[in-house]
């Protein structure tokens, strides 16, 4: 494991990341298709899974980062979000927070943006969602669009359990603006992971192949 001590958004947390499989990716990178359309086999990769594989094999040729480092207004007002809910989150459970740039695997193939860490066992992942569509099945208790993205955390960062932050300004009138429900490590689900995420980084690697032959 190797830390990379940057602010998120600057252009040194972006060089850090060119060509990286990173967590919040982790879900696109391994979507195959189960119930395949028409001309698709079960286990194709989804166009997200190829698309992305594609961008990264760019960036490992050409060392530079394909993202758009340009900051909007929201985007600038989503950090400022998610620092708001760090501190509400940091104030609510007495936790400590810190701050980190881009962790990486020792191979340096895979990584991971936190949100903060947590003392020597702790990571948090800040989620500030807007539509109904994201927030309501949140307090019903799934979050299983995020998983992917947190046991890939825990494994990179060698951690052993994150606590997923749900942070809604808009709703502090009726007390919900912050949700917190803590996910422990999953060795088995994280075996699984691990597999698929070294098959998909062997797949952007024979296309960098064929782009370079």
């Amino acid at each position: 494991m190797k830390i990379i001590n940057c602010e998120q958004g600057t252009p040194e947390w972006f060089a850090a990341r060119i060509g990286v499989v990173t967590a919040s990716m982790f879900k696109d990178a391994t979507s195959k298709y189960v119930k395949p359309p028409k001309g698709k086999n079960v286990g194709d990769r989804k166009s997200e899974s190829e698309n992305y594989a594609f961008k990264l094999a760019v960036e490992r040729i050409s060392g530079e980062s394909t993202d758009d480092t340009y900051q909007t207004y929201a985007m600038r007002r989503g950090t400022e979000i998610e620092g708001a809910g760090r501190l509400l989150y940091a104030d609510k459970t007495g936790n400590e927070v810190s701050e980190t740039g881009v962790i990486l695997t020792d191979c340096g193939n895979f990584g991971y943006s936190s949100d903060g860490l947590v003392g020597l066992d702790g990571a948090i992942e800040i989620k500030s969602l807007i539509s109904a569509k994201s927030i309501i099945p949140v307090f019903d208790g799934d979050i299983s669009e995020y998983e992917d993205q947190m046991q890939g955390g825990l494994m990179i960062s060698e951690r052993e359990w994150c606590d997923f932050v749900m942070y809604c300004p808009q709703l502090a009138k009726v007390g919900k603006d912050l949700y917190v429900r803590r996910v422990y490590r999953d060795e088995a689900y994280i075996k699984t992971l691990k597999q698929e995420l070294n098959d998909f980084n062997d797949f952007v690697w024979s296309l960098l192949n064929k782009l370079a032959a």
